[in-house]
């Protein structure tokens, strides 16, 4: 019949064969999961790569705002020089007419005058124009 031989060696190749479907089968399991963290990682590799599109993007964004502070900054600087330059020449020539009109005896007289009430509206109405216009 069947030596122990045999049966030894069936049951042998039998184990074999059930190890090697159950490694097969593990293989398989392990190979699916590599398949799977793979494709997750593809999506956060896109993932990655957009966000860093959008941090470029913003970081272009920042970089035009800084340059355009900064060339408000010129402006406001500018015109700050500007506006200094002018309050002292507006000091300058106070300081001369008080000068003059402390040290100039015609024009102390003149200067103590009150105009009258009619002279001084036109004068207002006149200069009025120039002052909204140039304040404009």
């Amino acid at each position: 019949m069947f030596g122990i031989k045999r049966v030894a060696i069936v049951a042998v190749l039998g184990l074999a064969v059930a190890g090697g479907f159950a490694v097969s089968s593990a293989y398989a399991s392990k190979a699916k999961e590599v398949h799977e963290l793979t494709a997750a990682l593809d999506a956060k590799a896109v993932q990655v790569e957009r966000l860093v599109l959008q941090l470029d993007e913003q970081h272009a964004v920042v970089e035009q705002l800084n340059a355009l502070a900064r060339a408000t900054e010129q402006v406001t600087v500018s015109h700050f020089e500007d506006v200094k330059r002018e309050l002292v020449s507006v000091a300058k020539v106070e300081t001369e007419l008080i000068e003059v009109m402390a040290n100039d005896d015609a024009i102390k007289d003149w200067a103590a005058v009150l105009l009258p009430g009619d002279v001084k509206r036109v004068f207002d109405d006149s200069t009025r124009e120039t002052r909204h216009s140039s304040i404009s």
